[in-house]
């Protein structure tokens, strides 16, 4: 969002060629945007309706963050194609199913880690198979390694 508010700003104070054009595209942009963060903070806060296919799916996969499941078998639940599943999640969301199981699955640990302090426990219990994956994915998340942010917050 930040992106696109300030390529905007900078269409509108500048003289570029195009510049309604682009503009006109970068509000539709910045609105479908608006309205995709909207929905991802809807249905992961649990808000969204029962009937929601992709709340279903959020559901399913905070019950069992812990177990290995495919982005098939999340396809299936959603009664989607795999296909039709990523471009209707991607589309939702701003994010790939994947993405979401690795941010929920980092937000897992964490409470693992001001628990127990142990990395290695907060790794396999929040549903990762490897230490470096789970490693190069919480720094993706935080920003920061486990162990820097274990120091910082716990």
């Amino acid at each position: 969002l930040d992106a696109l508010v300030r390529r905007l700003m900078y269409l509108y104070m500048e003289d570029v060629y195009g510049k309604k054009v682009l503009t006109q595209h970068g509000l539709e942009e910045l609105v479908l945007r608006i309205m995709q963060t909207q929905a991802r903070q809807m249905l992961l806060s649990g808000d969204a309706p029962a009937r929601h296919r992709l709340g279903e799916v959020l559901q399913f996969i905070r019950r069992n963050i812990r177990e290995n499941f495919s982005v098939d078998e999340l396809a299936r639940r959603s009664y989607m194609s795999r296909p039709q599943f990523f471009r209707v999640f991607k589309q939702e969301m701003g994010i790939t199913p994947v993405e979401l199981v690795n941010k929920e699955r980092v937000r897992y640990a964490k409470r693992i880690l001001l628990q127990s302090r142990d990395i290695t426990q907060a790794c396999f219990e929040a549903g990762f198979n490897s230490l470096s994956y789970f490693h190069r994915t919480f720094k993706k998340e935080e920003r920061k390694t486990p162990m820097m942010w274990l120091e910082e917050n716990g």
